[in-house]
């Protein structure tokens, strides 16, 4: 009997001595407050990448999210927050803005932890209100048990803090353009597109813009974009993608076609983009697109003509991918699970060349047992370590 305890002993022993060496040789580490308050903190950072647990995982206050800081030498760093699905990264110059289901995290030069007055369970997106010189956020905050109906907050910096607004509706993408929150949202029963502008404040003022006929079973793809005289989105009915362009003074629209696909099942499954934020975006006249396939569609925002301009070739989407553009640059983050590879590519937009590529060292392991992240959003801080 006391021969069997030794081996016991030895065998706990053993696990624990493994476990702690494997740990303390990672190249993974996790984050601390202190590291983030540090003046330079965000100076060796390439980028950030968000994961989170869904929302039903929070249900009982098991939910969890991670923003992993990749330096220049692809070493990752983890810091590691509440839940919150499909939480954002919002990105200017060298500010950046966290969120979980409770707090705003603003990392600059310096770090703080702003506490909000009620719980969110699912994101939207961040932007920067050009007025304000300060960050927004949006949330898709679900049933509004006062008032009845869906609800979205918003919040936005000003003057050191963040004030609050309620927007009354779901809102299914949107874009803010000089000071104006522009939404576009689905009928309740479901028949038409409502296109509205949020003039935000304590009590937000909502416009109604425009109705447009919504073909059954439409999907729309990415947020909103504009260039200050047009709004655009992606839709697509069944085997069809569009791009729709809304004239913002005469309310004016039309319909372009980006691409068709095969009319099946499968196919209608797998084109549907991996990037839920970033897959839609505008650069020098022209809307791009990314499907789920990888294929980049540019799209002329005056003809209105499409053009498979690249393919990209992470074409391992088993695992997760998220895109981000800037400076006519698309960096693709890609992270295979089951072995932790991930990698940070980049592709001009023009040429559609892949320019180069960083492999990420030692990639956290962030599922548990009891836990699964995914990953909701990718942005580029400083694409050279100047």
């Amino acid at each position: 009997m006391r021969k069997r305890w030794m081996v016991l002993i030895c065998f706990v022993l053993l696990t624990i001595l493994v476990g702690w060496f494997f740990t303390k040789n990672s190249g993974s580490k996790k984050a601390s407050d202190r590291e983030l308050e540090e003046e330079n903190f965000l100076d060796s950072k390439k980028a950030i990448v968000y994961f989170s647990t869904t929302a039903d995982q929070d249900t009982y206050g098991g939910g969890k999210s991670a923003a992993v800081f990749i330096d220049h030498r692809g070493k990752p760093m983890t810091y590691e927050m509440e839940g919150l699905e499909l939480g954002s990264i919002g990105v200017k110059e060298n500010e950046i803005l966290l969120a979980d289901k409770s707090r705003f995290y603003k990392i600059s030069k310096g770090f703080e932890r702003i506490e909000r007055d009620d719980y969110q369970h699912t994101g939207d997106h961040i932007g920067f209100l050009e007025s304000t010189a300060g960050f927004y956020a949006v949330f898709n905050s679900g049933y509004d048990k006062t008032n009845g109906g869906y609800r979205s907050d918003i919040y936005w910096e000003k003057d050191g803090h963040f004030e609050k607004g309620i927007i009354p509706f779901f809102i299914e993408a949107s874009v803010l353009h000089q000071g104006s929150l522009y939404t576009l949202s689905s009928s309740e029963d479901e028949k038409s597109y409502q296109f509205k502008e949020v003039i935000l404040g304590e009590k937000p003022i909502v416009k109604p813009m425009l109705e447009i006929e919504k073909e059954e079973n439409s999907t729309t793809f990415g947020q909103l974009q504009t260039d200050g005289h047009h709004l655009y989105f992606i839709r697509q009915t069944g085997a069809l993608t569009e791009m729709v362009k809304v004239n913002l003074q005469s309310k004016k629209y039309q319909f372009t076609k980006v691409a068709t696909y095969a009319n099946d099942e499968q196919t209608f499954y797998k084109q549907i983009p991996f990037s839920y934020k970033r897959c839609v975006f505008l650069y020098q006249d022209n809307l791009y697109f990314i499907d789920g396939f990888g294929d980049v569609y540019r799209i002329s925002t005056e003809t209105g003509n499409s053009e498979k301009a690249f393919s990209l070739v992470e074409t391992s989407f088993e695992g997760s991918v998220e895109v981000f553009q800037q400076n006519g640059t698309l960096h693709v983050f890609s992270l295979e699970h089951e072995n932790r590879r991930a990698k940070i590519a980049e592709y001009n937009l023009l040429s559609g060349k892949r320019q180069e590529e960083l492999v990420l060292k030692d990639f956290p392991e962030l599922n548990t047992f009891n836990t699964k992240m995914h990953l909701y959003d990718f942005v580029i801080i400083n694409s050279e370590n100047d």
